[in-house]
This record gives C-alpha cells, sequence and structure tokens, in this order.
C-alpha cells in the first residue's frame, strides 16, 4: 500500500535502548532523521551489565544529557521491574537498579517508559517511595490484576500503554 510522503511526514518513532550501548546505538538512529520520520530516544537503563554501576550511571547520565540536548532523548527507560524474567535478573537487583532509575529521571526532568510484569507490589511501593522524583510515565507492559491497574493509576501522571499481548487477559477478563 503506498502512502502518501504528506502523511508520513508527521510520523514520529520511539526508539528505545535496552542497555546502555543500546542507547547509543538508538540515539545513533534517533540522529537520522528522515524526510518521512522523525525518532526519538527512551534511554535504557540496565545496571548490573555494567561491573561498575556508578560509572554506568554516569554514562546513562551523559548520553541522556547529550540526547536531550539534541532533542532526542524523551523519556527515561525502559525500566522497572519484571518479574516474570527473574531467570535474567533476580528480583533484589531488579529492586536496586529500579530505585537508581528514578534518580536518573530527577536528574533529567524526564518523563519514565516503564514495564511491571508480575510485581505489582514492589513496584507500586518503589513508586510511591520515589513519586516525587519522576515527572510522570507510561506502564507499556502491564500484567497485573483490575485491582493493581486502580492502584497504579492512582498515582499523579502515570498512565498505562495497552497492549495486547501484556494487557489483553486483565482487560478482556475486567473490562475497566
Amino acid at each position: 500500500m503506498a502512502v502518501s510522503k504528506a502523511t508520513c511526514s508527521a510520523a514520529q518513532l520511539k526508539v528505545t535502548g535496552g542497555s546502555l550501548q543500546e542507547s547509543r546505538e538508538a540515539l545513533a538512529i534517533a540522529e537520522t532523521d528522515g524526510l518521512s520520520f522523525h525518532y526519538f530516544l527512551a534511554l535504557g537503563l540496565e545496571f548490573e551489565e555494567s561491573g561498575d554501576p556508578e560509572n554506568h550511571f554516569q554514562a546513562l547520565l551523559s548520553l541522556a544529557k547529550e540526547g536531550i540536548q539534541k532533542g532526542k532523548v524523551v523519556a527515561v527507560g525502559e525500566c522497572g521491574l519484571d518479574y516474570d524474567r527473574l531467570h535474567f535478573c533476580p528480583a533484589e537487583i531488579q529492586k536496586k537498579y529500579f530505585e537508581k532509575q528514578f534518580e536518573l529521571a530527577y536528574i533529567t526532568k524526564l518523563p519514565m517508559f516503564l514495564h511491571m510484569r508480575a510485581a505489582a507490589e514492589d513496584f507500586c511501593e518503589i513508586v510511591e517511595k520515589n513519586k516525587d522524583r519522576f515527572s510522570g510515565g507510561v506502564t507499556h507492559s502491564f500484567t497485573g490484576t483490575t485491582d493493581e491497574c486502580v492502584k497504579l493509576l492512582s498515582f499523579d501522571k502515570m498512565y498505562i500503554g495497552k497492549s495486547i499481548f501484556s494487557s489483553f487477559t486483565i482487560f478482556a477478563a475486567n473490562p475497566l
């Protein structure tokens, strides 16, 4: 199907980096605006991969500031808690660095691009503790119950992105 240039010229894409290296690559992609698409970056934040979390944080902060100055970094993330994939990273480490991710959001004044999979209690507890350290966020991967959805949406400027893959069971079983 042919799409006119006029239709595509307004399109914007978000490119998410899941790690420092992926975030660097995503920023490079975001800097290649073509005639049809504008790319923006949500900065990825996986600290454990580095072996030196503080140095890793400083590198992410530097990359975020560079991307903000270029008008390309629009959110901190993807970050959050994912207890469906504990074989990749234990819950205690995820919680530790989820706290650190709020620090980056606070310093940069950026909203957060979040995921919450099978971790509602811990996720909401950490968001509650840090609610004054971020300007808002979208939880794009949400696998909780209707009550957990209501709790999450009780936070100021918090939204849930409906995804057929992550939210289908809750919205199908319990339409809001």
